[in-house]
């Protein structure tokens, strides 16, 4: 009976280091797990993130985008309103009036005896303007 319980000792022995064992190899394998589960949600944060920077980079671009075209918009509107205004103002410096010009639809008759009547005559030309009124200069000193 003692050879029986010493075998049944010797026996127990590696079957503890074997349960032992066989706890670590668990606990290792549950480690892992663990870490390949916080790693695949880092992955997933970073991903995030990165999604999130390249939005807010685009979202950027397009608002840089719209400013230079606003920018743009508004030198070329400058650009034409100086171009207009020049266009306006080319050759003022060289023009004088006419001294006398009278602004009407018909020309004045020339001097000298009235020209025959014609057809437009006929249908009743429409009479030249009136003379302008010249100031009147009051020597009442008022």
């Amino acid at each position: 009976a003692d050879s029986i319980a010493v075998l049944v000792q010797d026996a127990e022995q590696p079957k503890c280091v074997a349960l032992r064992k066989a706890d670590e190899t668990v606990k290792l394998i549950n480690e892992k797990m663990q870490r390949w589960a916080d790693e695949q949600r880092i992955l997933q944060e970073e991903a995030k993130a990165l999604e999130q920077s390249r939005m807010v980079a685009a979202q950027k671009a397009a608002e840089e985008e719209q400013q230079r075209q606003k920018r743009e918009l508004r030198r070329q509107q400058e650009e034409l309103a100086q171009r207009r205004e020049a266009a306006i103002q080319w050759g003022r410096n060289l023009v004088e009036p006419m001294p006398n010009l009278v602004y009407s639809g018909v020309p004045p008759p020339p001097p000298g005896p009235a020209p025959p009547a014609t057809s437009r005559g006929a249908m009743g030309a429409p009479p030249p303007p009136p003379p302008e009124p010249t100031p009147v200069i009051s020597s009442s000193g008022a």
